[in-house]
């Protein structure tokens, strides 16, 4: 009979110890406010007049090869590598990320931006302002890049 009494005091105590854990809403709260200034930090140093282009242009070569006329695109994590003409056509896709997409021009979609590989170059969200910045020093960065520069 003892038994069953504290097994009756037992049950209640660790029902409240389990409610007392961390507030599910308030975790998500935070998670939230944490990406939002990572995705602020993004956009703070690729529109940095000082840093940005340096940045811009280390994740370019990071991803892409040039070589005897060719490119190759590193930054295909799911399709592996490819390589492509150098002559190939190129889109600079600015908003809801930063994204190069070599082959055909951009159809228009924002979630289908062309039809051959793409170089990622960030995920933040950018204004209209900062992409027309933004679009042309990538499109210069990359065509000295394709220069041999």
């Amino acid at each position: 009979m003892n038994k069953y009494r504290a097994l009756i005091w037992l049950i209640p105590a660790l029902l409240i110890i389990g409610a007392c854990g961390p507030d599910p809403v308030e975790e998500s709260k935070k998670k939230d406010a944490a990406e939002a200034a990572q995705q602020q930090a993004e956009v703070n140093l690729l529109t940095d007049a000082s840093r940005g282009v340096n940045e811009l242009d280390s994740r370019l070569r990071k991803a892409l090869v040039f070589q005897d006329g060719m490119i190759m695109i590193h930054n295909q994590p799911t399709y592996g590598s490819y390589t492509v003409p150098a002559t190939i056509q190129w889109a600079v896709q600015c908003g809801l990320g930063l994204t190069v997409s070599f082959g055909a021009s951009p159809r228009g979609d924002p979630n289908d931006i062309g039809t051959g590989p793409e170089v990622h170059l960030s995920w933040a969200s950018f204004s209209a302002e900062a992409c027309d910045s933004l679009g042309i020093t990538v499109g210069k960065r990359l065509q000295a890049f394709l220069a041999g520069n």
